[in-house]
């Protein structure tokens, strides 16, 4: 719920946020909201990508499962409430 609030009040942002400035301000979101999440960055060597989410334990936030699934794990760092 509060991912799709987040995603709702981009469209109003004057420019598109990135995946890691996106990621960044989600995750600012729900602090304030009371909630924590983990920050995940993975990257692909061939051809080299790099893209970051926030999850709880397995649960996606605000990110699609086909998107993340094609990037190998390089750092998962813990939140704190």
């Amino acid at each position: 719920m509060l991912a799709a609030r987040f995603e709702r009040m981009c469209l109003y942002l004057p420019v598109r946020l990135l995946c890691l400035s996106k990621t960044y301000a989600l995750l600012q979101f729900l602090k304030l909201s009371g909630h924590s999440a983990d920050w995940v960055i993975g990257v692909r060597l061939f051809p080299f990508e790099a893209h970051c989410w926030l999850a709880q334990e397995n649960l996606l936030i605000g990110e699609r499962a086909h998107l993340v699934e094609k990037y190998t794990v390089i750092l998962r760092s813990q939140s704190a409430t």
